[in-house]
């Protein structure tokens, strides 16, 4: 596309290009968020389950309320990530995310690290260890972005392959 060539440098060759193939599934930051609302709606109802009449009534109103944030967060989460691109070229791997592009050289990256969770070919490649729990959620909320990586991507296997042989390949 015209807009991937507009993020090639001079001298780079365009290896492979594409964007999220499904929206990204729960993960870890996902499952401690709902940890932590149904802690909330649990501390809630006990609070207010001192009052018989009225407990049961904002014991289910703190239920949607928990089940409501969850669900903005995901989606949030999902049309963050679902029009995201992908460039892999001679010498850098570039994400641009909503306009804003990032990249990074791919020899100066930890070694990549392939992660899939079916046989579809759709995964998601990291570069050294993942992001702890708290920078992820910090990331989310705007905060110190996480290292670069290509999540949910089509034909994963050959993308990795890709960019190890790039990153193992002769020095320019």
């Amino acid at each position: 596309m015209a807009s991937d060539l507009e993020q090639l440098g001079v001298g780079e060759e365009m290896l492979w290009s594409g964007t999220t193939a499904r929206p990204p599934r729960t993960d870890s930051t996902d499952r401690v968020l709902l940890i932590l609302a149904v802690a909330a709606l649990a501390t809630f109802v006990a609070v207010v389950a001192v009052n018989l009449f009225w407990g049961p009534a904002l014991g289910a109103i703190g239920g949607f309320t928990a089940v409501a944030v969850f669900r903005f967060w995901l989606a949030y989460r999902r049309r963050r990530t679902t029009d995201r691109r992908y460039l892999v070229t001679n010498t850098r791997v570039v994400a641009v995310d909503r306009g804003k592009a990032r990249s990074a050289a791919l020899r100066a990256l930890p070694a990549a690290a392939l992660h899939t969770t079916d046989d579809s070919g759709v995964g998601t490649i990291t570069f050294g260890a993942r992001p702890s729990l708290w920078a992820q959620l910090n990331a989310d909320l705007g905060g110190k972005p996480v290292p670069i990586a290509l999540v949910e991507v089509t034909d994963a296997r050959d993308v990795y392959e890709t960019i190890l042989e790039v990153q193992a390949g002769p020095l320019a």
